[in-house]
């Protein structure tokens, strides 16, 4: 059997890790990174201050509308469907451009429109206005289809409703690509369902803060699927914007600041974003503590000193060279400590199990979760201990049963 040229193209493209030896400063990424799609590519306004950008938001809907018009013919006959998703990526691009100061150096180049916008600001006696290109106004409506969606959203007065929604989701802008931050960090990924509950937390957050009336509708979420939604908003909306600054804003503690400043405190929680070990020492710390009233009534104690300071360092480091340091050690408390983390959390979920409580949220970590996949008969070890203190605790306690056990991590 012989490759193809394309065939042999294709598998050399693979860069298959030293796992046994490798560097990880020096390993490239070897999973293919899936491109965002053209239709959600972003627009460039050129003279268009950033502080310009929130006020001119629907000038971002439209680029966004035609973008979406132009590589989706299927939508090219529905210009409500096409402004649904626009609304959710412009407004949100426009707001975080303003809060951020995004500029073109702060995007991925191969990710933006190809086609520049000129922009004009605002006068004391004209409304500030974008010279759209020709190739998007041009022609009748049977020769250039995209038109259609163009004249559609540029004439489109919008309702009340729509308003609320593209208002609601520019207060909770400036969250999205901090968590996408987070997640990249995290997973090397923006927006994955094991990271959902970050992005979801902060809307829950903002839109209960919204009248009742407008809350409706933002929980109508445009009349999209939950799956499009969370694809449009807390993916494809903000992926263009550099990995590097939204990992350098999730990992700096004055931007998570500034977000609970603006009552956007949902999304500091997993604030500052540290590496996935790191996450895991903070997550097995949390969890421990959940189940440290149990362990104590069982005899047992976890000693976690050694963990508390050294999330005291990572949280102490500035610098990569610093970063680094801590972090071997980081890694060498969370090689030892899994089987520990993955009891406490046995106990915990044992708890919630016959409290017949929702499962705790220390138990959703996705660190967390892969520690007790790793570990489970420590896990089930966590569970019998709960159980048992539940329904023999008294007598396991006079007889003396798991008493004198210490880990000290």
């Amino acid at each position: 059997m012989t490759f193809t040229a394309n065939q042999r193209s294709l598998v050399d493209s693979v860069q298959v890790p030293d796992m046994k030896n490798g560097d990880t400063e020096k390993m490239v990424h070897s999973v293919p990174r899936t491109p965002l799609p053209k239709a959600y590519h972003w627009p460039v306004f050129t003279g268009m201050p950033t502080s310009a950008a929130w006020t001119n938001l629907h000038m971002f809907v439209i680029a966004a509308a035609v973008a979406i018009a132009n590589e989706s013919p299927d939508l090219r006959s529905k210009p409500e469907a096409v402004f649904a998703q626009a609304l959710v990526v412009g407004a949100i691009r426009a707001n975080v451009i303003t809060a951020f100061d995004v500029t073109e150096p702060g995007l991925m180049r191969d990710e933006l429109l190809t086609t520049r916008v000129p922009f004009r600001a605002a006068t004391a006696t004209e409304a500030a206005t974008a010279e759209w290109p020709a190739a998007w106004t041009a022609g009748e409506m049977t020769a250039n289809p995209v038109k259609k969606v163009f004249d559609w959203t540029v004439a489109h007065e919008w309702s009340d409703d729509e308003v609320s929604l593209a208002t609601w989701l520019g207060v909770m802008a400036p969250a999205i690509p901090v968590i996408q931050g987070a997640s990249i960090i995290a997973t090397g990924h923006h927006c994955i369902p094991p990271t959902y509950p970050n992005f979801l937390r902060v809307e829950k957050a903002v839109w209960s803060s919204a009248p009742s009336k407008v809350g409706d509708v933002l929980r109508g979420r445009a009349g999209l699927p939950e799956d499009v939604w969370i694809d449009l908003a807390y993916h494809k909306a903000c992926h263009p914007i550099s990995m590097g600054d939204k990992q350098m804003w999730a990992a700096s503690l004055e931007i998570a600041n500034r977000l609970d400043a603006a009552g956007l405190g949902a999304a500091t929680i997993i604030l500052p974003a540290v590496p996935t070990s790191a996450n895991s020492l903070r997550a097995g710390i949390a969890v421990i503590y959940k189940a440290r009233p149990t362990l104590q009534r069982a005899g047992m104690t976890i000693i976690t000193i050694e963990a508390e300071q050294l999330n005291e360092r990572m949280e102490a480091a500035t610098t990569k060279a610093e970063r680094a340091v801590v972090q071997k050690d980081v890694d060498k408390w969370v090689a030892k400590a899994k089987p520990v983390i993955a009891l406490a959390a046995g106990v915990v979920r044992q708890q919630n199990e016959r409290a017949g409580t929702s499962e705790d949220s220390t138990l959703r970590a996705f660190s967390v979760s892969r520690i007790v996949n790793e570990n489970p008969g420590s896990h089930a070890e966590g569970r019998n201990i709960a159980s048992g203190v539940a329904d023999r605790l008294r007598k396991s306690i006079e007889e003396g049963h798991l008493l004198g056990v210490a880990y000290e991590l």
